[in-house]
């Protein structure tokens, strides 16, 4: 199955998306620099399908998360995703692209983080347990 982009942007306050089927990102990198011409923007081109490593040798920022999909490093938050009907828990997700630190990938590339923030999880829901 060939991969897919997406190019997530924000025009007038409002969050927008448009989806690429391409193996290449290029026709979503274009897309995206013609986004930045016209006004949008934190315009990201993110892979759909397929998780990318981290580059070799390259140091982690204080702070940062590599998100496979991004291809980039990224400063993840606890953030709960809305839909028609219902909230997901508050969960490590990337900004940009929402996918959570349970995913395997992001799991796979950011081990420490994962297992640490694991623990944290637990440790909280026995704290409230307790109460």
């Amino acid at each position: 199955m060939q991969n897919a982009w997406k190019v997530i942007w924000t025009m007038d306050g409002h969050k927008k998306l448009r989806r690429f089927e391409s193996e290449s990102p290029s026709p979503a990198i274009e897309f995206g620099k013609g986004i930045k011409r016209g006004g949008g923007t934190d315009v990201a081109v993110v892979s759909c399908r397929k998780a990318f490593h981290p580059p070799k040798g390259q140091e982690r920022p204080a702070g940062g998360v590599w998100c496979p999909y991004c291809v980039k490093w990224r400063g993840f938050k606890e953030i709960a995703i809305q839909r028609e009907g219902y909230t997901t828990a508050a969960i490590l997700r990337c900004p940009v692209c929402s996918i959570s630190i349970h995913d395997a990938y992001v799991r796979e590339f950011n081990f420490e983080l994962s297992v640490h923030y694991q623990v944290q999880q637990e440790h909280r829901r026995d704290v409230r347990r307790k109460r």
